[in-house]
């Protein structure tokens, strides 16, 4: 559901204002993945979804992203075929920027105007503040990509105990840049900041009012109804100062750089869908 959300609104607005073209890719595993025993809760996916995804996309609901489709099963870590193969859409289309998305978020980063000065010759930037790094949604450089690339290929070598959370924080090389935290929420069973179904819905709210009852299909009965956030903006500035305080902005040495071309990924539903977009110079910045 939260992949439709981004395709149809939340991309619209941040092909608007990014200082580039950005193109959409959908990296979609058309069947359930095998799991070797009960490899994450998180996994488990509604049936019902399949046949959704199916729908919506013979519906033109995608219409926006080119769609890719794999049947790969990786039994002792799922979801690494499809990280691979939406690092590889990425390098393939040459792409500056790679916006990751998971199933389970929603981003809609109109800071993403400022990525190309933010970022200097940084090579990846993250929504929230963990020690690894929180493989829902984050943005890496052609050169991340590059480095992680091969090591995604190895499907056998993942097992539940190698965290991918982990091979991405130890394949990064120099600081992070620490992008606004409200512009990425998630329908996470965890408390993290921005994290839970009122956040979703409020971001669902704001970016499509007339299709807030669909998060209905996927949350629950009552979810596009949630109260609001009271306390978001406040966060954001919080989250703000604490990105600045912690580096966000690059040295100005970094800052004049033109803007190459930009992919955003998004992985999807309960078949393992991912979605992405590529950015061609539209400025120098």
């Amino acid at each position: 559901m939260l992949p439709y959300f981004f395709v149809r609104y939340a991309l619209p607005q941040m092909r608007v204002v990014f200082p580039g073209t950005i193109e959409a890719v959908i990296v979609r595993h058309v069947r359930a993945p095998r799991m070797a025993g009960n490899f994450l809760d998180t996994n488990a996916t509604d049936a019902a979804w399949d046949a959704r995804v199916e729908d919506w996309t013979k519906e033109g609901r995608f219409e926006g992203a080119e769609i890719v489709t794999h049947e790969i099963q990786n039994p002792t870590y799922p979801s690494i075929p499809t990280f691979h193969l939406a690092c590889r859409a990425a390098l393939e289309r040459d792409a500056d920027f790679h916006l990751w998305i998971e199933d389970d978020a929603l981003v809609c980063d109109l800071d993403c105007a400022t990525w190309p000065e933010r970022f200097g010759s940084r090579e990846l930037g993250v929504y929230r503040y963990f020690s690894e790094i929180n493989a829902a949604f984050f943005v890496t450089r052609r050169s991340y990509d590059a480095r992680i690339v091969e090591g995604l290929s190895r499907y056998e070598g993942w097992t539940k105990q190698r965290r991918i959370e982990r091979y991405f924080r130890e394949s990064l090389r120099g600081p992070r840049v620490y992008l606004d935290p409200a512009r990425a929420v998630r329908t996470h069973r965890n408390d993290f900041p921005f994290t839970g179904p009122r956040f979703v819905a409020e971001m669902v709210r704001n970016l499509a009012p007339d299709e807030a009852h669909l998060l209905d299909l996927e949350l629950g009965p009552g979810a596009s109804q949630l109260p609001p956030v009271g306390h978001s903006r406040a966060a954001l500035a919080m989250g703000s100062r604490l990105g600045e305080a912690r580096g966000a902005r690059p040295a100005g040495e970094e800052r004049a750089r033109r803007a190459r071309p930009s992919l955003l990924t998004h992985s999807q539903g309960s078949p393992g869908e991912t979605a992405a977009s590529v950015s061609k110079p539209r400025a120098s910045v």
